[in-house]
């Protein structure tokens, strides 16, 4: 394993995958079969970038594989006013639940025998 912009990968000794690696790093390739593998990868940068190259690799009866598409990640963080806001509809939507219950366990205790049962409530 490399560390910077490109890294190659040896899967085994008949077969390489090249990985193509830009804003990061290769931390780990890992085989799940013979057809799946897991690439771990750590961003460097904001902007992380990784593909397969064009004839680096080939199948059993010697074809060689196209380019991959590009698979392009983006730091992303939530604006800090969007976190505000939701913590603040939540904040409302927990207060009006907790009035509603409370208001409905009032007007079942207006019910009961012996209270204001002459109320259009009940």
């Amino acid at each position: 394993m490399e560390t910077g912009r490109s890294c190659q990968v040896s899967v085994d000794n008949d077969n390489s995958s090249f990985l193509s690696i830009s804003g990061g790093h290769l931390q780990g390739f890992h085989e799940i079969s013979r057809s799946k593998y897991i690439a771990e990868i750590k961003a460097d940068d904001d902007v992380l970038t990784v593909s397969i190259p064009q004839d680096v690799t080939g199948d059993v009866a010697g074809n060689k594989n196209l380019a991959s598409n590009i698979l392009q990640v983006r730091h992303y963080s939530v604006p800090t006013i969007s976190s505000v806001i939701s913590a603040f509809a939540t904040a409302c939507f927990l207060a009006t639940s907790l009035v509603a219950g409370l208001l409905t366990l009032s007007t079942a205790t207006f019910c009961l025998p012996g209270h204001f049962q002459d109320l259009l409530l009940c």
